[in-house]
């Protein structure tokens, strides 16, 4: 989530914001849908789907 590929500005992203992200993805932290990249919004979904052991 902190590599330059994640995000859509190609810039490495804050640990710290990409932890919220990660964990939360409630747009408190960034707007998840203008801040991350496909590529970004795939690796969030494959988290989200983790942590409900599908």
């Amino acid at each position: 989530m902190t590599l330059p590929f994640a995000s859509r500005s190609h810039t490495f992203t804050n640990p710290i914001t990409a932890l919220f992200t990660a964990s939360f993805v409630t747009g408190l932290v960034v707007d998840t849908s203008n801040y991350w990249s496909f590529l970004g919004q795939l690796i969030i979904l494959f988290i989200q789907v983790g942590c409900l052991d599908i």
